[in-house]
């Protein structure tokens, strides 16, 4: 059935435009995964232009994701639905499948996030070398795993240095000490020591999972190989949802930064091949951006 994106909103387009499509082969254009049972292939359908494969899950992330893009189709840019419709949360079901299961998934309303940012502090993960091909729990625990970044090896992480503050950290917290003196200082401390760790934690992620990205593109076919030069701009806001820390929505602004700081963690990985590169150093540099975008939305 066609229609037209000024007069649908998500919710109609979600419900009805997005149908399933069986036997066939190929790569979701958002994570450059293979379709499978567990990512389940969608064609959008209806549209006058736009008729673009996507893993399902995938897709109703990047709708959900809250940037202006959102709203467009992230392979050919088509606009799929009018994004001045209702705000609505969706709950896909999906029956009839070969393993009678259904999916389910909750599109968060767009917008900034309510609260302070540091409030919920999700989880510490760890990153050491693997074997392992798949990728840790993700950040939230009602999030709907998308895809996994595939990665082997993986570069070894240099710790965080704990014996001195960064000098970003320490005026930060002086700045809190000084400007609360009737507070406790060990409970300022204790929330600025653990929004730090958070921060490490989402660099290292990050850092970990661009070089997913870098290692999955050789590891391509030779007929892939010509489009996996490029990551795409999709590939980066679905890795920046995925390793979020915090218990709340990104920030437009913030995940715009993160997108470009996840860029430029792939350039150094590509660079870094012909040695010459300092890990550590380059993460410290990387964890003094981070902080400071982040910093922006609490």
């Amino acid at each position: 059935m066609s229609y037209h994106p000024d007069s649908t909103t998500r919710d109609i387009f979600i419900r009805e435009h997005i149908p399933r499509r069986k036997g066939y082969q190929g790569i979701c254009s958002i994570c450059q995964q293979l379709y499978s049972r567990r990512h389940k292939l969608v064609q959008i359908s209806g549209h006058p232009q736009c008729h673009c494969l996507f893993g399902k899950n995938c897709l109703l992330k990047w709708l959900g994701s809250g940037i202006a893009a959102s709203n467009t189709c992230p392979d050919c840019k088509a606009v799929l639905y009018n994004a001045n419709g209702d705000e609505v949360n969706v709950e896909e079901g999906e029956s009839g499948s070969e393993d009678g299961s259904e999916d389910e998934l909750t599109i968060p309303a767009r917008g900034r996030p309510k609260g302070n940012l540091v409030r919920q502090l999700y989880r510490r993960r760890s990153h050491a070398p693997s074997p392992s091909p798949s990728r840790g729990p993700a950040s939230s625990a009602n999030a709907t795993p998308s895809h996994t970044y595939n990665l082997r090896p993986r570069p070894i992480l240099p710790p965080p240095s704990s014996s001195t503050p960064s000098p970003l950290l320490q005026t930060h917290l002086n700045h809190t000490l000084r400007s609360s003196p009737s507070t406790t200082t060990l409970p300022a401390f204790l929330h600025t020591l653990a929004y730090d760790l958070t921060i490490t934690t989402l660099v290292d992620d990050l850092w970990t999972g661009t070089w997913d990205l870098v290692a999955e593109s050789r590891e391509l076919t030779p007929d892939n190989a010509t489009r996996s030069r490029s990551t795409t701009r999709a590939q980066l806001i679905m890795l920046v949802l995925d390793v979020w820390p915090f218990g709340e929505e990104v920030w437009p602004a913030v995940l715009e930064r993160l997108v470009v700081r996840a860029r430029k963690m792939m350039q150094k990985h590509r660079n870094g091949e012909d040695g010459g590169f300092d890990a550590e150093a380059e993460l410290r540099a990387e964890r003094e951006d981070v902080r400071l975008a982040v910093g922006y939305g609490v």
